[in-house]
């Protein structure tokens, strides 16, 4: 009987549910659905650039994040940006850096640390341009966009995204951006567009959170043929301010912006999803906002120039998003390591005018726009 007794308690025992800090996997909150597309929350975005792979990756995470919650600029979302390349703009060859481009521990990293603290974030793999010998947008596979040119570039592209989407899988990234700019192979074009869709069905069947792709603010009157696939439209909103001079105010700036809004509004129009802008932003220089796409106008150091592009464009979307389905802007753009050096100092001292706002007067104006 005894011996009866003794087997019932460990089965009772054996069968009895563990401790939730004893049982396999992730708690279950980490389980909640990715929102999708119109479920988003609005985003509050910043892009932060990451060019290296960090042997101190955990420790400098951890250091970011702790200056970024120090500034209380309202941030809720991060699009994370790193590079991967191809030598020359007609080579069908694309790769990682094993120096540049994060591994997929380091990527891991930045992931669960940004979810840890509450953020949203995206991946963005973006092909640099420094080696291409072009733009992004100017790239021609085979030199001449043949057929066979075309299926080896987009299978050794996808094969990279494909890679990153099993990791925004796995750390429930809320989005992947699968492209950016690449104006000559997004045209409207069935040759280009059977091709994205089959990408995007790959990266569907690894990947349930959001996929989208940041179209050039340029052709305005034109988008993507695959652009129906996706769940959220990005725009790279680098658009030309028109009729306006270098003394331009805020308020000039804010109605210069009002020219775009029948393209933006067509976009959602056509698209019925949402609109978000994956890179804004200008650099501190006299008359960066003519020309946001030019970080380097050859202007003057003008941290005011700046200021009132980030204050008029902030009174835009808030006073015209809800009219072209838009769902919040990613200030481009931080650099991972710009913490470790006062980047208005930096300006002043070594003349270095990047489109980062950290230390500059128009950090407050991020702050004021986030928090309003």
């Amino acid at each position: 009987m005894l011996r009866i007794l003794s087997i019932l308690i460990l089965l009772v025992i054996a069968l009895a549910p563990l401790p939730v800090n004893a049982q396999e996997g992730p708690p279950t909150e980490e389980y909640n659905p990715i929102p999708i597309g119109t479920q988003i929350p609005y985003q509050k975005g910043i892009s932060v650039v990451l060019y290296g792979n960090d042997t101190t990756m955990q420790g400098n995470t951890v250091a970011f994040f702790d200056d970024l919650d120090s500034r209380e600029l309202g941030v809720n979302s991060i699009i994370f940006t790193f590079p991967i390349f191809q030598d020359g703009a007609t080579t069908t060859v694309l790769y990682e850096d094993p120096l540049l481009t994060p591994s997929e521990e380091n990527i891991r990293i930045f992931l669960r640390e940004g979810r840890s603290r509450g953020y949203y974030v995206w991946l963005k793999p973006l092909i640099d341009d420094e080696r291409t010998g072009t733009w992004r947008g100017a790239i021609v596979p085979g030199g001449d966009f043949n057929d066979a040119a075309l299926d080896e570039w987009f299978a050794n592209y996808g094969a990279l995204i494909l890679k990153y989407a099993a990791i925004a899988e796995e750390e429930r990234a809320l989005g992947l951006i699968i492209g950016a700019e690449m104006e000559s192979l997004d045209k409207d074009q069935q040759r280009y567009t059977d091709r994205w869709n089959q990408l995007i069905a790959s990266v569907r069947a690894v990947y349930s959170g959001n996929v989208t792709y940041a179209k050039n603010w340029t052709p305005v009157s034109e988008l993507p043929g695959f652009a129906p696939s996706l769940d959220v439209l990005m725009v790279d909103a680098f658009f030309d301010l028109h009729g306006i001079g270098n003394d331009a105010t805020s308020t000039d700036i804010y109605y210069a912006w009002q020219e775009w809004l029948p393209y933006l509004r067509s976009y959602h129009d056509r698209l019925n999803m949402p609109i978000m802008f994956a890179e804004v932003g200008v650099t501190p220089r006299v008359g960066s906002f003519i020309t946001p796409w030019n970080g380097n106008n050859g202007g003057r150091r003008d941290f005011s120039a700046q200021t009132r592009y980030y204050a008029g464009t902030c009174q835009f979307m808030q006073e015209f998003g809800e009219s072209f389905g838009f769902n919040g802007p990613f200030w481009w753009a931080v650099g991972f390591y710009d913490r470790m050096e006062n980047q208005r100092d930096r300006a002043i001292n070594q003349g270095v005018l990047t489109y980062n706002f950290y230390d500059l007067p128009s950090e407050a104006e991020i702050r004021s726009c986030f928090n309003q």
